[in-house]
């Protein structure tokens, strides 16, 4: 164990490690000054002069006793400046001003610093540093949930809108949870009321559903399809906006639609001839989860087609619901293997930061405000922002936000000339009280949610 060092070559060396371990925005006076006015270091000078009373100091200081010497008021642990306290917080911002990685900031610590549990508090501090946060990559989806195959056809339906395809024309696609049956109408105008009269004209071949499944499009928020829905006894089941997974069936159609209406535009053939040959085509085909080809889950028969066949109807509704349900597992526990799905751990009353569109290089992941979480229903939480403007948005759009709790220790050391001040003078953007709910680009602009959170 070394005590006060007894050599001229020993002093010079300890006023070396002293003068060169310490952070550029620390003086040796500052550590100097702090470690006398520590209670904890002052016990360990004691006892590294006195070589006694080892017991009532932290174990930390005692299990590298023979690593710590004393000059003057600084307490060393080999190389490296031993920093009391009130100094431990600056110390860390300062080894992570950079914004580099737990292990480097540790690394960097390492190198010139020591104090009781320094590499949990660096890892802390790291893990709080609000900048890192914001620019984290997105947070993983939780695991996929599968829905039940409906007990009978048309029982549960989903919509959703194609367009503007040549800036005058939209489709509106329905389809069947039951038997993937789709129905399609091309429109001029996507208003509500030409909305309600394209779903009654469905309705009156197939009959009215038990539930309706749509994104947050203005036409299927508005007042008269609300109205609709309620007067035909149907319920109106709205995803969660920015979040077209939990519309599935129909958005992988509309991909399947995409590729037909290019073609035609690429071919210079009639987009509704087109259209109708691939609806004729689906419909017959054996769908790849069912087994079975949407006309003969729908109707109970076969339709006919230009290619002959001989094959009999076989009524089989246990076997496809069977088949149906065991692809989908297979599906969801791929998916969730592939995106390394999980189950955040988000409660009400969380800080969590939100995702934001990327619209430059700079532009982070988050945003650099924190919103609390209100409510938490499955994957969908309602998170709140400082103004008050609430938002329904998937969990996989929202890192929870770590705050430090860590003493600052700014009440005891003066950095003004260190640190710059904040500036206060910041731009304040006032947003509606409403919640908002994003549309489609390729929609109405009307009540449009703040581009920001246009994830």
């Amino acid at each position: 164990m070394n005590t006060s060092p007894s050599t001229d070559d020993a002093e010079d060396y300890i006023r070396f490690v002293a003068k060169n371990a310490v952070p550029n925005a620390i003086t040796i006076q500052e550590v100097e000054k702090e470690s006398d006015k520590d209670p904890e270091l002052s016990k360990v000078r004691s006892c590294i002069l006195t070589d006694d009373q080892w017991e009532s100091v932290d174990v930390a200081y005692r299990s590298v006793r023979q690593e710590l010497s004393v000059l003057g008021k600084l307490v060393i642990r080999g190389t490296r400046l031993v920093i009391p306290k009130i100094l431990q917080k600056k110390v860390l911002n300062l080894a992570h001003e950079g914004h580099q990685g737990i292990v480097k900031t540790k690394q960097r610590l390492r190198s010139k610093v020591w104090w009781p549990n320094i590499d949990k508090e660096a890892e802390k501090e790291c893990r709080t540093c609000h900048g890192c946060q914001v620019v984290q990559l997105p947070s993983r989806p939780e695991p996929m949930v599968r829905t039940r195959l409906p007990e009978s056809p048309w029982e549960i339906i989903a919509c959703d809108l194609l367009g503007p395809i040549n800036n005058n024309i939209y489709i509106l696609a329905i389809i069947d949870y039951y038997s993937r049956w789709i129905e399609i109408d091309i429109l001029k105008s996507i208003t509500s009321s030409k909305i309600v009269q394209s779903l009654d004209r469905m309705f009156l071949t197939h009959g009215l559903p038990c539930e309706l499944t749509s994104d947050n499009g203005p036409q299927f928020v508005s007042s008269e399809f609300e109205e609709f829905c309620e007067k035909n006894g149907i319920y109106h089941r709205r995803i969660t906006p920015l979040w077209p997974q939990a519309n599935a069936e129909i958005e992988r159609q509309m991909r399947n639609l995409n590729k037909v209406i290019k073609i035609s535009y690429a071919q210079g053939g009639n987009l509704e001839e087109e259209l109708n040959k691939f609806l004729t085509a689906y419909r017959t085909t054996p769908h790849g989860t069912t087994g079975k080809a949407p006309d003969e889950m729908l109707f109970k028969r076969r339709l006919r087609t230009k290619i002959p066949e001989l094959v009999p109807f076989d009524k089989c509704d246990e076997e496809v619901r069977d088949r149906d349900a065991v692809l989908k597992q297979k599906g969801k526990e791929y998916a969730d293997d592939k995106k390394n799905a999980k189950y955040p751990d988000l409660k009400v009353n969380d800080k969590v930061l939100l995702q934001q569109r990327k619209t430059c290089k700079t532009t982070t992941m988050y945003e650099h405000d924190p919103y609390e979480i209100v409510d938490v229903n499955g994957s969908q939480v309602t998170i709140k922002s400082g103004e008050g403007v609430c938002y329904k948005r998937n969990s996989s759009h929202v890192r929870k936000f770590e705050e430090s709790d860590l003493p600052s220790g700014n009440e005891h050391i003066d950095e003004s000339e260190h640190f710059k001040e904040p500036d206060t003078n910041e731009q304040v953007i006032d947003k509606s009280l409403v919640v908002a709910e994003p549309r489609r680009s390729s929609r109405s602009t009307k009540g449009r949610a703040p581009e920001r959170l246009d994830l």
